[in-house]
């Protein structure tokens, strides 16, 4: 009896160190060999007999898919998770929605991750999102905290303002950046509303973002040395050139067969009378954010009585997908649209 329990102990020590729930069911195994055995393509098909089997079908197919994205089959994930979480709870599926946006940027089908994010903005205007909770409990890098509906609202604008740069749609990406620095203020997320601007040949607007970083995120190094570069880049450019709008915006701007900043994406039309009067281009997406009906978006948060805090300073930064665009691709030299 001892011995059993000595056993036991060790087992559940084992499970704890190397984070593999205990247990002997298909997702304890898939979880053990992924973890423990580091054999990731074992680990899918036990996953798929988790899946199949209805044993913790919502943390299966999210880690399945999650190996598959490590292993180069993203879109294998994509179609995973599509197929399958209606087997999944209500709660589950933001979680989903997570892990889709992370394959969708990884494959490269920026539509398809615009056309979600959108989604994502919906719930949050209609209350649902949360689960109509103000906060919930994210995790990131293995930590948890609290991420209010104010917050992720600004990590969905901004992931979508991501998205759109990636179209060459900066007329889009800066209404969404704009809104995003509405709700929490970020560093990050101001240089990349410098590099919209700088795309359309706005520089004096530019030049006030820009510097506005240098003058109040001084504790973002990262952030504060892009923003000099960038301001450099920009003064250089007119001392030498004069600085006229459509120079400085062919400076940025070298393809000139890039889509037009208001053009309809074919993935964004697949959806443009989907049932839930999603706004379905980006046209649609940019009057609807600069106009009164943007303010809109914020009624629920007087709802959940969630008071707005506009004051600056400083904001923990958010695990999002968005990337900081490096500041040589924008250089005169460089540039490359990709």
């Amino acid at each position: 009896m001892v011995g059993r329990d000595s056993s036991s102990g060790q087992m559940k020590e084992f499970g704890v160190m190397h984070k593999v729930p205990t247990g002997d069911t298909p997702y304890v195994r898939a979880k053990q060999v992924q973890l423990v055995e580091k054999n990731p393509e074992a680990a899918i098909s036990l996953f798929w007999a988790a899946i199949n089997a209805g044993d913790r079908v919502e943390s299966a197919l999210k880690d399945m898919a999650i190996v598959m994205k490590q292993l180069g089959r993203a879109d294998e994930g994509i179609e995973a998770i599509k197929s399958f979480r209606h087997r999944c709870s209500l709660q589950a599926q933001e979680s989903l929605d997570n892990v889709l946006l992370d394959l969708y940027k990884k494959c490269g089908r920026v539509d398809e991750q615009i056309v979600l994010l959108k989604e994502k903005l919906r719930l949050i205007q209609h209350g649902i999102a949360f689960n109509g909770n103000p906060t919930k409990t994210a995790r990131s890098h293995g930590k948890k905290f609290q991420l209010s509906i104010k917050e992720e609202t600004s990590r969905i604008l901004s992931n979508l303002g991501w998205a759109y740069m990636q179209q060459h749609n900066y007329v889009a990406a800066e209404v969404a950046y704009r809104k995003a620095l509405y709700f929490v203020e970020d560093a990050n997320k101001a240089c990349n509303l410098g590099v919209c601007l700088m795309r359309q040949g706005k520089a004096k607007e530019a030049t006030i973002v820009l510097e506005n970083i240098i003058s109040l995120h001084g504790e973002d190094i990262k952030s504060l040395e892009r923003a000099k570069q960038l301001l450099k880049e920009i003064q250089n450019f007119q001392k030498h050139e004069g600085g006229s709008k459509r120079s400085l915006s062919t400076l940025f701007n070298h393809n000139n067969n890039e889509k037009d900043s208001t053009s309809v994406s074919d993935g964004e039309k697949h959806y443009s009378n989907n049932k839930h009067g999603l706004l379905s281009s980006s046209t649609d997406f940019v009057e609807f954010l600069s106009g009164d009906n943007a303010l809109n978006m914020i009624d629920w948060e007087a709802k959940i009585n969630i008071e707005m805090n506009l004051s600056r300073k400083k904001h923990r930064r958010l695990p999002v997908f968005e990337e900081i665009v490096p500041i040589s691709d924008f250089s005169p030299s460089t540039t490359k649209d990709t």
